[in-house]
This record gives structure tokens, sequence and C-alpha cells, in this order.
């Protein structure tokens, strides 16, 4: 019996570091609780920023005054200018020329293969022709019949001593500044054109011309897409637009044959002044052949026959120089042929019957966006910074 109650009693005290254990685990029990947010609170802290930005609205609406005057001063004083474009097809006369080598070369002793690799300035490579200064001095040279203005002048003339620009150049002086060909617009104390550049490797030109001529990629845009070329010109007047569409493209047509071309043009000058001195000298050898041999027609001496050897040597000689010079002559015209790339016209210019710029009403809804956007960024800054001053003095 003692035994048996102090077992039990040795259970009991066994069992009690297993409570305190348990009850050491059940204290360590975290409970979640869902968090309770109010939906409320937030919409209340949109509302009240909408309140305290509706207190600065006199700041938002003047800003919005601002630029909206401004854009309808830009859309109101802006000088209306044309636009008139043209699409060219650009493609070299190379494959035609090689074509033509491969089916007939053979009866002129030609190879087709010859011509195969093409060579000069590549279409892509237009743009930056245009774009250089002495293409831009040879536009300015041009003479263009403004019709609004009943006067042909060239262009460098036109921009500095006819065209006035008005009350929107000087608007846009003080603001964000003029590019090179606004500055001389209407300068009449500019020099006259001084075309005494040509020719010369070291180009010494007035102020004015050289920010005239720069400013010319300011008028016209030009795009390449594969062998198709766009031209697109902007100018005060419709008439004068279309004019110099059409400058540019003789101007770039004649450079880039005249750059193609030059080197084979040389070649076929030399090999013509050639082929026509050995053609005279075959010419006199064959006619002294001829006159030897009727002189000695019956004449069987070994000197006669020791000269009609010399004479046949040098006529055979004579006619291989001019038979080669012959083959050459004409490979050197198929090469001038083939390296003359040819320039067709897909879209021609039109004379534009209304400005293409500016675009007022555009203008003006964009004036308003860029001036409801301020507004709301400006109130909202100065709502933003005032809570977030009294957040940190509240400390």
């Amino acid at each position: 019996m003692k035994e048996s109650k102090q077992h039990s009693s040795g259970n009991n005290d066994s069992d009690k570091p297993l409570n305190e254990e348990s009850e050491r685990i059940i204290a360590k029990e975290y409970r979640l609780i869902p968090l309770e947010v109010d939906s409320g609170s937030d919409d209340w802290q949109i509302k009240d920023l909408i309140k305290q930005g509706w207190e600065y609205r006199k700041v938002g609406a003047f800003i919005l005054g601002v630029v909206f005057l401004i854009g309808l001063i830009v859309a109101l004083t802006k000088p209306e200018q044309y636009k008139a474009s043209s699409v060219l097809l650009v493609e070299s006369s190379g494959n035609q020329a090689g074509e033509l080598l491969r089916n007939y070369g053979g009866l002129l002793g030609l190879s087709g293969n010859m011509f195969d690799q093409s060579s000069g300035i590549r279409p892509d490579l237009y743009p930056d022709v245009i774009r250089s200064l002495p293409f831009q001095l040879e536009l300015i040279e041009q003479e263009i019949y403004f019709a609004d203005y009943d006067t042909t002048v060239n262009i460098y003339t036109f921009f500095t001593q006819i065209y006035e620009p008005g009350f929107y150049h000087a608007f846009k002086r003080y603001t964000v500044g003029l590019n090179s060909l606004e500055r001389e617009m209407g300068n009449k104390n500019a020099p006259a054109l001084d075309i005494g550049w040509r020719g010369k490797d070291v180009l010494e030109l007035s102020s004015s011309q050289r920010a005239v001529a720069r400013g010319m990629t300011e008028v016209f845009e030009i795009s390449v897409d594969g062998e198709k070329l766009t031209i697109e010109v902007w100018l005060p007047d419709p008439l004068g637009t279309t004019q110099l569409v059409s400058i540019i493209k003789r101007s770039l047509s004649e450079y880039v044959i005249g750059y193609q071309t030059e080197k084979a043009m040389q070649d076929l000058e030399f090999i013509e002044r050639q082929y026509e001195a050995a053609k005279t000298r075959f010419i006199n050898i064959q006619e002294s052949l001829a006159e030897f041999r009727d002189e000695n027609k019956y004449i069987a001496t070994a000197r006669a026959e020791a000269e009609l050897q010399r004479i046949e040597s040098e006529y055979n000689l004579a006619f291989d120089v001019y038979n080669n010079l012959a083959q050459q002559l004409e490979q050197a015209r198929i090469k001038v042929q083939k390296d003359t790339p040819v320039f067709s016209t897909l879209e021609p210019a039109v004379v534009p019957g209304s400005p293409g710029s500016p675009n007022r009403v555009l203008i003006v809804i964009f004036s308003l966006f860029i001036g409801s956007f301020l507004a709301v960024l400006v109130t909202g800054g100065i709502v933003v910074t005032k809570n977030v001053v009294n957040n940190f003095n509240s400390l």
C-alpha cells in the first residue's frame, strides 16, 4: 500500500515538469487578429488634399492662363509656311549595263563580270550630301520667283533683305531663342552674297552667308527608304516652295552623277585620245602597206621582200593596238553608263493650295493641356510641401 502511494506520488512529481513546460509553450503562443481598415479614412484624405488644393486655385488658374496666353500668341503670330514634297526613285544602271555585257559583250570581246561591282554614293548618304556646306551654298545662290512677293531673287537675298519675320520672330528671340537662319531674317545690314568660295579648299564666308547656309537645314527635310528618296520643303511662299524642291532634285542628281562618273569620264577621255592616235597610226601604216605593194607588184627582190615584212609587222602591231583600244573604248563607254544613276520621279512637287503650318487649333489645344498639367502639378506640390512641413513641426 505504501509502495503504491509512493508510486502514485512519484508519477505526480514527474507530471509537474510536463505541465510547467506546457504552460511555457502556451504562454509563447501568439494570436493573429485581423486588422480592420477604415477605407473611409483614405477617401477623407483624398478629399482633404483636393480641398487644400482648391484653396490654391488662383495659382493654378494663373499658370493655366499664362500658358494658354503663350499658346494663343504663338498660334496667332507664327508665320504661315507652305509645304511641298516630291518622291524620287534612285536606281543605278549598273545592272542594266552588266546584263548588256553578258548578252552582247562576247561580240566585242568584253567580259560581263567586269562591271558587276557597284561603286559611288549610296542612296542612304544622299541626306548627308544635301546637308553639306558646299551644297547649302549652292542652294542659297539659286534664284527663285516668289509669287506672293512678286520678285525673283536668290534665297540668301530673300531671307536677309525681303522677308519680314514679324512679331513671332521677336517673341521667340526673347523666349526659346532663334536658329541661325532666323537670326539673319530681315537683316538689312547683311553683306551681299559672295560666290568666291567656289573652287577653294578653304572657305571664307561672311557670318550672314554661313548662318543662312547652315540654317537651310531648317527649311527642308530629306528621308531615304531603300531606293526611295523623299524631299520636303517649307517656305513662306507656295510657288517658291515648289521651285526649291525642283532645284534640290536637279542639284542632287547633277552632284551624284558628276561624282560617280568623274573617274569613268576621265578614263573615257584618255582612252578616246589613245584610240584616235592608234587609229590614225593604223590608217597611215595601212596606206603605206598598200602603196608599197602597188609599187613593188612585179618586183621580187630580197630587199623588197624584207621591206614588205617590216611594213606588215608594223601593220599587225598597229592593228592589235587599235583593236585593243577599240575594245577598251567600248568598255569605258559602258562603264560611264553603268556609273550613271537614274533619278525617276514617282511623285512630282505640287504647288500647295493652303499653308501646311501652323496648325493653330492644335497649338491652342496643346497649350491648354500643358497649362492644366502644370497647374495641377504646382498646386499639388504646394499642398504636399505644406503638409510635410506641418507634420515635421508637430514632431
